[in-house]
């Protein structure tokens, strides 16, 4: 019930509030989302597109249980992959900003990075946020952020290289099984 201002400030905030979370516990000022505004321009069209998508449905009375349930599964497919992805990127980039980081803000960024953006949404929407509705989805991205820095930390140390992307890979699989 909202206007398409209100979708593409939601979508934006979803989709970046948990980076830029991410970047002040970093220290990364101003956080990135403000210096590549590429991720913010992404996020505002898939917003209006969903609108539009959402709007001429219920406008043609598509709102079937058919269609409900395609919109459903696709929905969760890929807020599923974005909590991976999102996560990983959040690991990837505490390792390429603060390589002497502790595991638990490993963990912790990579972690508010998957979740982060969501949870700011739905504070914004006065609603009860989903992580705190649905158990097995924060706890699947705390899982996969511990996996992604166990098998991380240790190429991280002895090899002198920031990333390993089979196993930040691994890590964010895991959450994908686990959700």
């Amino acid at each position: 019930k909202m206007d398409l201002f209100g979708v593409c400030v939601l979508g934006v905030v979803t989709a970046t509030g948990g980076g830029m979370t991410r970047d002040i516990v970093l220290g990364i000022n101003p956080p990135r989302m403000f210096t590549n505004s590429t991720d913010v321009l992404i996020a505002a069209v898939t917003a209006i597109l969903t609108f539009i998508v959402i709007h001429y449905a219920n406008k043609k009375k598509q709102t079937h249980v058919g269609f409900r349930e395609m919109y459903s599964l696709v929905l969760f497919i890929m807020d599923t992959l974005g909590l991976a992805i999102f996560t990983v990127i959040g690991i990837e980039v505490a390792l390429a900003t603060r390589p002497d980081a502790s595991n638990f803000l490993l963990v912790f960024v990579g972690t508010i990075t998957g979740v982060g953006g969501g949870l700011l949404r739905d504070m914004m929407s006065e609603s009860i946020p989903y992580i705190f509705q649905k158990h097995i989805y924060a706890t699947a991205c705390i899982v996969g952020a511990v996996i992604c820095v166990i098998f991380c930390r240790p190429v991280h140390r002895t090899a002198n290289r920031l990333l390993d992307r089979p196993r930040l890979i691994q890590g964010g699989g895991s959450i994908i099984q686990i959700d």
